[in-house]
């Protein structure tokens, strides 16, 4: 089943896609994947397939218009203030510092220490993406660096994540968490991968050694 309803601790949940003009950006997107964009003219707008939620597209603020569109990994944690206060200890930083979300949790956007960002999510009453691991929705994120090794201490230290090699890339993975989809090639506790950023590197290279394991009807991998 591709359907979600809430995920655990450490887990990526959610993307969403802050962009200059989001209403140009949620008629793209609802055409690309067949998404519906439920939200005022201006955005935010939660992005659906089937009715169910997959991403999130909003408006940068005024005093973020010199930042670049992008898209933003969320990961469920029990507390984004510890979250925030872990990244600190392990050589990240706090770009945006905890708040309020909109669903009564609390969000940080942090960043480790080669410059990566992702987003902690304290999850409210909202609980991230209702479908992913099939065409048209979420399915995978990949972190590219310059330091895995960094990386790897990094983000064990905030969020627990443990790791295993796959060729020169590596899988993150939530020790003792079912996700995934049962017919996948990898454990069903591989929640992202990672691959090393050097040079003109072609990114995509865990995704695709993934996707090339899988029957065609199959090409999915997983939250």
């Amino acid at each position: 089943m591709s359907h979600r309803d809430g995920f655990a601790p450490g887990v990526p949940c959610l993307v969403d896609t802050w962009q200059h003009d989001a209403d140009a950006a949620a008629r793209f997107y609802t055409e690309l994947f067949g998404w519906e964009a439920d939200g005022p003219a201006g955005g935010p707008y939660m992005c659906k397939l089937r009715g169910h939620d997959v991403a999130l597209v909003g408006q940068l603020p005024p005093e973020h218009a010199h930042r670049p569109a992008a898209w933003m990994t969320y990961v469920w944690v029990d507390s984004a203030d510890a979250t925030a206060q872990r990244v600190r200890e392990a050589g990240g930083s706090v770009a945006i510092e905890p708040f309020d979300s909109l669903d009564g949790g609390r969000i940080a956007i942090v960043a480790d220490p080669a410059g990566g960002h992702i987003a902690a999510w304290q999850v409210g009453s909202h609980k991230g993406a209702q479908v992913v691991n099939e065409p048209s929705a979420w399915s995978w994120s990949q972190l590219l660096t310059t330091d895995p090794d960094g990386a790897k201490r990094f983000y064990g230290a905030v969020f627990g994540w443990e790791t295993e090699a796959f060729g020169d890339m590596t899988m993150w993975r939530v020790p003792g968490y079912v996700g995934g989809e049962p017919e996948q090639p990898v454990a069903r506790d591989v929640v992202a991968g990672m691959a090393p950023l050097s040079g003109r590197r072609r990114a995509p290279a865990l995704a695709r050694r993934l996707l090339g394991r899988r029957r065609p009807r199959d090409r999915r991998e997983g939250n």
